[in-house]
């Protein structure tokens, strides 16, 4: 096999290399381009994964490495990371060789092109008769759980834009949904908004105003549809495992969060707003480094790279 031209990193290890490679794999259809994907846990340092890919980004970016050349050979770097809430906070990179998530992390993306119904009946060993009887068709089992789950995401949100270092963060679950699935107790959130109110306003003039400010903007994502905007989408394997776990003590429960990721990836047909928008910065950073587009591929006139691609959808 040919040396790898294009270098992927990716920051997870359950869902991030299926779906960046699989985008990548359309985005370069006719290009004949060589990959190898690189997982964080692959890259020597400390810290989350995210935290090495940008110590990574920095590293070839001070060394003129994000496209180099060999006697010959092109070698191009491509960092895929989870946006968090990076844009909210001003932070992202602006650079064509970093590729954030639409959504809050690429599980939010999974189980939004995902198709959960297939997915749990096979990760569950689940007639697909019986799950249509429990689980809605679509999206709207996530919506319900985002509902649900709203208190606690504009707490972490809170937290997260105001820097507060706290009890409420993106790193736990929830802990005012007594069932994770279910709604929220409304003693808890009381008593969790109160702490994480004062806070926000301990030695922060403007803290109250900005604690107000950051809950609102999350009610406004709610509100647009968008709540896979700040809602964690680890977040929804977890609870769905412990729903399935619940409903059917007898399944199997080894890993069964990280499965589930799994199965509900292999649905995804890799043809939404946000998989296509990927696929053509890829397909264009590719171009960029000198691989050529078959000239039959390419339409007068079109402004997308992948329209006549068949594989694309």
């Amino acid at each position: 096999m040919a040396d790898p031209q294009f270098f992927i990193f990716v920051e997870g290890r359950h869902g991030d290399e299926y779906v960046h490679s699989n985008n990548c794999d359309l985005a370069f259809t006719g290009l004949q381009v060589q990959y190898e994907v690189i997982r964080a846990e692959q890259i020597s340092g400390v810290g989350s994964g995210k935290t090495r890919l940008l110590a990574h980004y920095e590293l070839l970016t001070q060394s003129g490495q994000l496209i180099s050349s060999l006697k010959g050979e092109v070698a191009v770097a491509v960092f895929f990371m989870d946006k968090d809430l990076d844009d909210l906070k001003g932070i992202q990179i602006d650079s064509e060789h970093v590729i954030y998530t639409s959504f809050y992390d690429v599980e939010n993306h999974i189980f939004t092109e995902g198709d959960i119904r297939h997915a749990v009946a096979a990760a569950c060993n689940f007639s697909p008769q019986r799950v249509r009887r429990e689980l809605p068709a679509g999206n709207l089992w996530q919506a319900h759980i985002a509902d649900y789950w709203k208190d606690w995401v504009r707490l972490c949100f809170a937290a997260n834009i105001l820097n507060l270092r706290g009890e409420s963060n993106y790193g736990r679950p929830s802990p005012l949904n007594p069932d994770p699935y279910g709604p929220p107790d409304v003693q808890s959130v009381e008593t969790f908004e109160r702490r994480s109110h004062a806070m926000a306003r301990k030695g922060n003039p403007s803290g109250c105003l900005e604690w107000n400010a950051a809950r609102q903007q999350v009610d406004s994502l709610y509100g647009a549809g968008l709540q896979d905007q700040a809602f964690k989408g680890k977040w929804y394997a977890e609870i769905l495992a412990q729903w399935l776990i619940d409903l059917d003590p007898n399944i199997d429960k080894r890993a069964l969060a990280a499965n589930l990721v799994k199965h509900m990836a292999a649905t995804m047909k890799f043809d939404s707003e946000w998989s296509r928008s990927v696929q053509e910065r890829v397909r264009n950073l590719a171009v960029k480094a000198g691989f050529e587009i078959p000239v039959q591929r390419r339409e007068p006139g079109s402004h997308s790279l992948l329209r006549d691609s068949p594989s694309a959808g």
